[in-house]
């Protein structure tokens, strides 16, 4: 099992740090902010202010989620090969990193839709609509061969 690192540090610090914000900023949002838009950007819902504490929760929820699976034993990672006993400890820091790197990414795509909710925004812009889908892909293709690779014969 994996220990507590800088990564867990820093998500804990910017979760406080976006909490402590969003309360202080709380106050000042309007009753209703947009809470989903359409493929065109557009806004086509509002929700209640308190969707975005909702939104935060569910941030934290996927974090911790996260979390935990790194803790797992490695054993009962669902690995499509088999480890050598050699590298089991290289195959193990390439799925935490996979791991950490998922756990930045949602961090920061929740925020930056916390923020387009909070600064009420009419548009959401394209590039966030291709960041959502593109990088997530590509940090899982990305990780799955570094995995792979981390299983070679030295």
């Amino acid at each position: 099992m994996r220990s507590w690192n800088k990564t867990d540090s820093s998500i804990l610090v910017i979760l406080l740090l976006a909490a402590v914000a969003l309360g202080w900023y709380y106050p000042s949002i309007p009753s209703e902010v947009p809470s989903h838009y359409g493929l065109n950007g557009k806004v086509d819902a509002f929700s209640p202010k308190v969707f975005l504490w909702e939104l935060y929760g569910i941030l934290v929820s996927l974090q911790l989620i996260l979390y935990f699976v790194g803790k797992i034993n490695p054993r009962f990672y669902n690995y499509p090969f088999e480890i050598r006993e050699e590298n089991r400890k290289r195959v193990l820091r390439a799925t935490v990193r996979l791991l950490n790197e998922l756990r930045i990414f949602i961090l920061l795509l929740f925020l930056l839709i916390i923020g387009f909710s909070l600064f009420s925004m009419e548009r959401m812009p394209i590039w966030f609509l291709l960041v959502t889908v593109l990088v997530p892909i590509l940090l899982t293709i990305k990780g799955i061969i570094l995995i792979y690779k981390a299983n070679k014969p030295n």
